[in-house]
C-alpha cells in the first residue's frame, strides 16, 4: 500500500497548529475546550490533497481541508530544525495551517 505522506504530514501539521493555538489561550476553560476538543478527532483521506477532519465535541462537526497549496519537503531540500523558524516555506505553511485551523475552531464554535 503506498504511503499517503502529504495526508500525514498535513494531519500533524494541523495538530500542531491547534497545540499551539490552546497554548496561547489565557482562558483555563477554553484551554480545556480546546484539549476535549482535539480528542474527539477524526482524519479521513478524500484523495489527493483533501482530508475531512470530524469531531464529537462541542457538538458533532467535520471540515473537508483542500492542503494543495501547501508546500511540502522534498528529501533534498528539507532543512534542519535549527533554520525552519527563518525558513519561508515553514512560514507559509505555518500561515496556511493557523488560517484553517482558525476556521475549524470557530465552525466548532469553541470561540466567536
Amino acid at each position: 500500500m503506498p504511503k499517503k505522506i502529504k495526508y500525514e504530514s498535513a494531519k500533524y501539521h494541523i495538530l500542531i497548529s491547534v497545540r499551539e493555538f490552546c497554548e496561547k489561550q489565557t482562558d483555563i476553560n477554553l484551554q480545556e475546550q480546546i484539549k476535549k476538543f482535539i480528542l474527539t478527532f477524526e482524519f479521513s483521506y478524500l484523495g489527493k490533497d483533501r482530508i475531512k477532519l470530524t469531531w464529537r465535541f462541542p457538538t458533532l462537526g467535520s471540515k473537508d481541508i483542500d492542503y494543495s497549496s501547501i508546500e511540502f519537503y522534498k528529501k533534498d531540500t528539507q532543512q534542519t530544525n535549527s533554520t525552519l523558524i527563518t525558513d519561508d516555506v515553514y512560514q507559509k505553511n505555518r500561515k496556511l495551517f493557523n488560517m484553517i485551523v482558525d476556521e475549524i475552531i470557530r465552525e466548532a464554535k469553541l470561540i466567536t
